[in-house]
């Protein structure tokens, strides 16, 4: 069975992560999957650079994230330019990691589920959701950013309505570890 997990940043999706970890899921993350593609993959990096220029790129070849991400987060269309050079790439090793793996449940942890396609992999999606302010908090303090990058950062997300309305479970992440894993549970024991 493979589950994806989606919502926006904030929102609590590690943490729900680790706890289906520690039930036996095969945890596959998209955003470590992406920011490994743009610390390694040459030809990933070369067309970020020429859509965006070399500003974002450090001597080393890497990607400069925060500033990259500063510009997309303020532009939609930069975004969603650079979420195409990205998804197909994700999905790739998405995939790739479903067909190595042995393990019978597996976890897609991916905030751009729906948009990228991913959700085509999942028999099931839940959606993580919180209020806005606790997500700014959260990324503020996560990220070590501005209020105001991380206001643009989740203003160019969609609401907690999208997620509700696109999954077939919803964890509401605004409490404690323990109502946060007792709601985990539920949706576990409804899969065996």
């Amino acid at each position: 069975m493979i589950i994806g997990l989606t919502g926006s940043s904030g929102s609590g999706k590690t943490t729900i992560s680790n706890i289906f970890k520690e039930h036996g899921y095969y945890i596959i993350n998209a955003d470590e999957i992406a920011h490994n593609i743009t610390s390694t993959d040459d030809a990933c990096i070369q067309e970020i650079t020429d859509e965006f220029g070399s500003k974002y790129i450090d001597q080393n070849g890497c990607l400069k994230r925060r500033e990259l991400g500063e510009l997309v987060f303020s532009d939609s269309q930069k975004l969603s330019r650079l979420n195409e050079i990205l998804h197909p790439k994700i999905i790739f090793q998405i995939k790739s990691k479903i067909n190595l793996s042995n393990s019978e449940y597996i976890l897609i942890d991916a905030p751009l589920l729906i948009q990228s396609g991913a959700d085509f992999l999942c028999d099931k999606i839940i959606a993580v959701v919180a209020d806005d302010d606790l997500k700014l908090k959260r990324i503020t303090e996560r990220d070590n950013i501005s209020e105001k990058q991380a206001k643009n950062r989740l203003f160019s997300q969609p609401a907690n309505k999208y997620y509700t309305n696109v999954a077939n479970y919803v964890i509401i992440n605004n409490n404690t570890i323990d109502d946060i894993k007792n709601q985990v549970i539920k949706i576990i024991n409804k899969f065996f």
